[in-house]
């Protein structure tokens, strides 16, 4: 009997680590699990695949399972992880995008999640119409879908449809899928720049946020906001530098790594672009742009790239004190449910606060540094605790 008894509780367990349950995939621009969790995801999804390949829902949470398990396996923290070559050695039940793909078109052809994802492939111009036609039939289907939205604001951007781009953040905007939080950040961000500059972004929440509310605020319409995973795409580079003045890249080489072939993109820029354009780029993309380390200045949540020394610090009391919308990070009235997202980029701003807490407890202003020292633990607390205990050594030791 206490052998039977120890048998089960070891297949209780076994289903408990094993027996996760299907659960709907989120963008990770909305909400990032961990590498553990896409594997596992994809094949609790397979596995109710295998009783209904016709199950639209399923295929879709199972392409998003496979493509975010590719996307965080650098951040696998499982020591095998290292002695592999490829993602797809973790797991038998992840595949390659192409592959689930060729099973969408056979399984559930003509729906929404086949004409979305194996009918549209960013960067690749012999698709331009095929995929126009397969996003349209996706609209026919599901019309109020905000993931359509995304890809609609992508393909136009990609083609220069700008008033196309327009109508479906309009749409994005109304369907209240977008954090408050995000474009609280995206504001502060597009007023830091001087007019008719160029802003370099990499990720979707420090892009699509920016093109938003461009398209329908109509704010900072003059900054030219280019995400440089995109660049890497031919015809978008060429189209995007050529109404930017830059020379295109001649025999850009197409087996480049994602890291080098923006690190090549960044570098074109810096050695072409007009003088008079002014240049910033967000936090996230410092670790590209090193050689140039000595040039940036921190003006806010952004860089300034200059050649010759500016007043940074004049800079960030004026975007701080004079222009940036703060009362989200302090009282904000709304419900976010991405706010674990928009925490994590709020955190850019706490270097530019300890700065001016810093400054203004040095000539001798309390009631501003007092400020910046509310600000700047009120982000480290919302960040986790991690960051407060951070943000509370350094406020306390200062």
């Amino acid at each position: 009997m206490k052998n039977l008894i120890l048998i089960m509780l070891s297949i209780i367990c076994l289903s408990t680590v094993s027996g996760q349950e299907a659960e709907k995939i989120i963008s990770r621009a909305k909400l990032s699990q961990p590498h553990d969790y896409y594997v596992q995801q994809a094949e609790v999804w397979w596995n109710v695949l295998q009783k209904n390949k016709k199950n639209e829902m399923a295929w879709r949470n199972y392409f998003f399972a496979n493509r975010y398990a590719e996307m965080t396996f650098t951040k696998c923290e499982d020591p095998k992880c290292l002695e592999m070559e490829s993602w797809l050695e973790e797991s038998p039940y992840l595949k390659k995008r192409e592959d689930i793909l060729a099973l969408l078109k056979k399984n559930i052809p003509n729906t929404y999640t086949c004409y979305t994802q194996a009918d549209y492939n960013f960067g690749d111009l012999s698709k331009k119409e095929s995929a126009l036609k397969a996003l349209k039939a996706a609209e026919r289907l599901q019309p109020n879908n905000p993931e359509l939205y995304d890809l609609m604001v992508t393909y136009n951007e990609e083609y220069r449809n700008l008033d196309e781009r327009k109508k479906y953040n309009r749409k994005w905007f109304q369907s209240n899928e977008f954090s408050p939080g995000l474009l609280n950040f995206a504001y502060n961000a597009l007023l830091s720049t001087k007019p008719n500059s160029l802003l370099l972004t990499s990720i979707d929440n420090d892009t699509y946020p920016l093109w938003m509310l461009q398209d329908v605020k109509g704010i900072r319409e003059d900054v030219s906001v280019l995400n440089l995973s995109m660049l890497r795409a031919t015809h978008y580079r060429n189209a995007r530098f050529k109404e930017l003045g830059i020379p295109e890249i001649k025999d850009f080489p197409d087996d480049l790594s994602a890291t080098t072939s923006i690190r090549l993109i960044i570098k074109h820029i810096m050695d072409n672009k007009p003088k008079t354009l002014k240049l910033y780029l967000t936090v996230q993309q410092w670790k590209n742009m090193r050689p140039y380390q000595n040039n940036l200045y921190l003006v806010g949540n952004l860089f300034e790239y200059s050649e010759v020394n500016i007043d940074n610090l004049a800079l960030m009391k004026d975007n701080f004190e004079n222009k940036y919308a703060l009362d989200y990070l302090l009282n904000q009235l709304y419900y976010d449910p991405y706010q674990a997202m928009t925490d994590k980029l709020n955190i850019i701003y706490l270097p530019a606060i300890l700065k001016l807490y810093k400054h203004y407890q040095f000539s001798g202003d309390k009631t501003k540094a007092e400020f910046y020292k509310k600000l700047g633990l009120s982000l480290g607390e919302s960040s986790g605790e991690e960051w407060l205990q951070k943000a509370e050594a350094v406020f306390e030791k200062e």
